[in-house]
């Protein structure tokens, strides 16, 4: 009898809408990719002395399907009079990629740059705030505060094919789909907000949303 109460139970808690303070919502993605950046910069006369690419594709950014590419949106609520907290979080360089490939972070939150490869990397941005943080090897951590909301599109000098983007957000009200492209947002007052989404290699979206004193609400996004 528990076994069976505590079912019903779960079923209800899953199709149970948003709660008060929630956004929830899932993300789609329709129109075209751009092709994956690729570095400029080289800081080594032979990029293969350094354990570069040549020519092949970097794992962080494989042609992945449109619903793969999900997982690369950030969903946040724009304005700079909510609740913010910075944090620490981890950017890697792991088998010459960049991990994750997007970070969302609050303004203000500081970003180490760890090195897990046994070869040297470099790690700069053309991107606002323009850092350039010179060859380190394995091991190492180099920390940099972001205080800039928006993309900041990362590359390595050594391996111009490796690729990535911390995403600033002004608040705490942000969320990435999980693999079945759902997300939710919670703990936010009651009011209208704009939720926004931003993919690094499509377009962008924007739609005012209230959320009601009781019950939450849902956006499906579209980009």
């Amino acid at each position: 009898m528990r076994a069976w109460l505590g079912g019903l139970l779960l079923v209800a808690l899953l199709s149970t809408p948003a709660r008060a303070g929630d956004i929830v919502g899932t993300v789609t993605i329709q129109s075209s990719l751009a092709a994956p950046a690729v570095g400029k910069k080289v800081l080594a006369d032979s990029d293969s002395a350094y354990g570069g690419y040549g020519d092949d594709e970097p794992v962080g950014v494989r042609r992945l399907s449109k619903g793969s590419e999900a997982q690369f949106v950030v969903v946040y609520v724009a304005g700079a009079n909510l609740k913010a907290t910075p944090a620490e979080a981890t950017m890697r360089q792991k088998d010459k990629t960049f991990v994750p490939h997007v970070l969302p972070v609050v303004k203000g939150s500081t970003v180490a740059f760890t090195n897990n490869d046994q070869i040297l990397h470099n790690v700069y941005t053309v991107t606002p705030p323009g850092f350039d943080i010179p060859k380190y090897g394995k091991g190492k951590v180099e920390k940099r505060v972001l205080r800039t909301a928006g993309p900041v599109e990362l590359f390595c000098g050594i391996h111009n094919r490796m690729n990535a983007y911390v995403f600033v957000v002004e608040n705490d009200y942000f969320a990435m789909p999980d693999a079945n492209r759902k997300f939710k947002i919670s703990g936010l007052p009651a009011g209208t907000y704009t939720l926004k989404a931003w993919h690094p290699r499509t377009g962008a979206f924007s739609k005012q949303v209230t959320v009601p004193a009781s019950g939450g609400a849902q956006v499906d996004v579209t980009l």
